[in-house]
C-alpha cells in the first residue's frame, strides 16, 4: 500500500507533521524488533518530512536501535494512557499537538492520547491485519468512539495518575 500524507492531511483538515506510534503488536510483534515492512514505511515517510515518536514505558531500548535515525524514542515514562507521557512525546516531536496524531491498536492505552488533546487513529493489531501498520485503518463512527474514549482517558488519568 502506498500511503500518501496529503490524503491523510485532507482527512484531518490540517497538516500532520508528527505521528506518535505504538510499538508492540502495532509495528512489531510483542517484545520483538520492528518488522521490515514497517521500518521501510517509517523511513519513506520520514524522507517526506514526517517525524515519528515511539512512546514506551519499557526498559528494552535495544530493540529501537535501528529506528534511531527516523524516530524519537520517548521511554522511561508512565504507562499509557498517562496524559503526561503523551505530552512528553509531543515535546520530543517539536510540533503543536494540533499537528500530531497517535496511531495504535489499543483504545484503552493508546487512546489515552485524547486526554492530551491528540487525535487517535485506531489500526487493527498486526496479528489481525497483516504486517503493514497503515494497511487497515479502522473505519468506525469516529466521533462516537472519540467521545467515549475522551471520557475513559479522563477517568483513567484521575484514578491512576
Amino acid at each position: 500500500m502506498d500511503f500518501e500524507i496529503d490524503s491523510f492531511n485532507a482527512s484531518f483538515k490540517r497538516e500532520i507533521k508528527g505521528i506518535i506510534l505504538d510499538f508492540d503488536d502495532f509495528i512489531a510483534f510483542e517484545h520483538g524488533k520492528i518488522l521490515p515492512e514497517n521500518f521501510e514505511l517509517i523511513k519513506k515517510l520520514s524522507s517526506k518530512g514526517i517525524k515519528f515518536a515511539i512512546l514506551s514505558n519499557g526498559n528494552d531500548l535495544a530493540r529501537f536501535e535501528n529506528l534511531r535515525d527516523f524516530v524519537s524514542v520517548v521511554s522511561g515514562v508512565k504507562a499509557k494512557p498517562s496524559k503526561e507521557s503523551f505530552e512528553k512525546a509531543i515535546v520530543a516531536l517539536g510540533f503543536s499537538k494540533r499537528n500530531v496524531i497517535m496511531m495504535g491498536d489499543n483504545y484503552l492505552t493508546d487512546g489515552g492520547c485524547i486526554s492530551a488533546g491528540i487525535d487517535f487513529v485506531h489500526i487493527e493489531p498486526i496479528y489481525f491485519s497483516g504486517l503493514h501498520f497503515l494497511k487497515k485503518i479502522k473505519k468506525t463512527p469516529y466521533r462516537l468512539i472519540k467521545r467515549f474514549f475522551v471520557l475513559w482517558a479522563k477517568l483513567c488519568n484521575k484514578i491512576f495518575f
